[in-house]
């Protein structure tokens, strides 16, 4: 009586686990492929003074960059920006401001944007950035 239990759940459980893993490749073979490309990119130097001298610009400053990807995508990807390196100085009030973004995204690119605001001092930073798409 035991042994005849045993089987029976072993049959069970054979079945649920090819009934699984039939399920599993049925729902893998749906999926779409996505593309996927990294990148870095330094702020720009090429007329950036007045970016970098907040006595220059003051207030709200901004530089940008046009990022252009290896290979276009076929429908608009998702970007995301983050700073991977800067160096910062602040000549009155010690709090340092910098931002980033991406906009105008495209097939082929998007415009990477560095930001700062008030007295903040940015000499240099770099973007690492991952774009999404098909």
């Amino acid at each position: 009586m035991l042994t005849q239990i045993v089987g029976a759940l072993v049959v069970a459980a054979i079945t649920t686990g090819i009934g699984y893993a039939f399920n599993l490749e049925k729902r893998v073979s749906q999926l779409k492929p996505v593309k996927v490309q990294i990148g870095e990119t330094p702020m720009p130097k090429k007329d950036a003074d007045a970016f970098w001298d907040a006595a220059k610009g003051g207030g709200w400053r901004r530089i940008s960059v046009q990022v252009t990807f290896e290979e276009p995508f076929e429908t608009q990807p998702v970007v995301m920006v983050a700073l991977k390196r800067f160096d910062l100085g602040d000549f009155k009030s010690n709090i340092h401001r910098i931002g980033t973004r991406a906009e105008n995204v495209s097939l082929k690119g998007f415009q990477l944007y560095f930001e700062t605001w008030y007295e903040s001092l940015v000499f240099d930073a770099a973007v690492s950035w991952i774009a999404i798409g098909k």
